[in-house]
């Protein structure tokens, strides 16, 4: 008979996961360690000494000059060191996101910080594998998730209104991947070829060079007709230096927050669009019974809630939090 697998040593950190027994950290920004990044986190300035990580991820990072070093990986190539067995997969966060499959000691375990469920136009097929150990991402309220086949409903719903103000002149904000590899994608399907920030423009071209169908032009401020496509971070500047502005402005929201901070925010002054780059809640729970642990780790400051939902799909359920943090719920 098989012996029971046994839990695993995870020392979690405002920065990252640390794998105990080995240098390997997950998604750590600071470390001197290795590091396993699962997305550029272009929000975040610091990188890691040594990067582990798709060779998407690093590719976006240096088009930015964010000098990212590190071990180029690419999608189902295996791949040791030390005793850690690897694997990268592809998340279903645009192109470049990913999760980690690592065997060590007999142990299968699977790290999986976001994922998306959904396909994508400009993303990778979320993969899977079975495991002993699941590490996922808890970053937004259970009741955030969308019902299942709700995300293509609203990506029509998107082009739809994108199709009904484009007629004019149209700022579009959003995240700079894959947000808005997405929202480009779907003008190209309507023949509009839309003006884009530099940065999204560096991320959009990394992304055609993989044969994604994502055609730009630079130049996105010009007050004139078709659409332009600029980073959500840079709307309330915007927003700040044209008072008067009489073209259209749509928010696209890729996350919960973000979108209710623009509610909050902004309302009065633009269309507000949410369409979530990432899954959250009851959409995660077809992907853990795939994976079919014995562990189910739960970190992020939703931890606590996941792990009470999520209590009947692993024998063994725990949530994972720096222990000077309390979790939200």
């Amino acid at each position: 008979m098989l012996s029971q697998p046994k839990a695993i040593n995870l020392t979690s950190t405002e920065d990252g996961i640390h794998l105990g027994g080995s240098i390997l950290w997950l998604d750590s920004n600071t470390t001197k360690d290795l590091s396993f990044l699962s997305a550029p986190h272009l929000e975040i300035r610091s990188l890691p000494t040594q990067i582990l990580a798709s060779e998407e991820t690093l590719k976006i990072l240096n088009a930015l000059n964010r000098k990212a070093k590190g071990l180029l990986c690419r999608f189902n190539q295996k791949f040791s060191i030390g005793r850690l067995h690897l694997e990268l997969l592809p998340s279903g966060v645009g192109l470049e996101g990913s999760t980690l499959y690592i065997e060590s000691d007999s142990q299968k375990i699977s790290y999986a910080s976001e994922i998306q469920v959904d396909r994508m136009d400009v993303s990778r097929q979320l993969q899977v594998r079975k495991s002993d150990h699941l590490i996922l991402g808890a970053n937004a309220p259970y009741k955030a998730g969308l019902p299942v086949g709700q995300r293509k409903k609203l990506v029509t719903s998107l082009k739809e209104k994108l199709e009904s103000l484009s007629s004019e002149k149209l700022f579009v904000f959003c995240e700079v991947n894959p947000t808005a590899q997405e929202v480009i994608a779907i003008l190209n399907q309507s023949g509009m070829v839309p003006k884009v920030d530099t940065t999204i423009k560096k991320i959009s071209d990394i992304y055609g060079s993989y044969g994604i169908d994502v055609t730009s032009r630079k130049h996105p401020t010009q007050l004139n007709q078709g659409v332009s496509i600029l980073p959500l971070a840079k709307m309330k500047k915007f927003l700040g230096k044209n008072p008067s502005l009489e073209s259209r402005v749509l928010a696209v929201a890729s996350h919960p927050n973000d979108y209710n901070d623009l509610i909050h925010r902004w309302g009065d002054r633009l269309n507000i669009f949410y369409l979530p780059s990432h899954s959250y809640g009851i959409e995660l729970k077809d992907y853990v019974q795939q994976v079919a642990p014995n562990y189910l780790y739960l970190f992020g400051p939703y931890a606590k809630e996941y792990a009470e939902q999520f209590s009947s799909l692993a024998p063994y359920v725990e949530p994972i939090f720096p222990k000077h943090l309390r979790p939200l719920l």
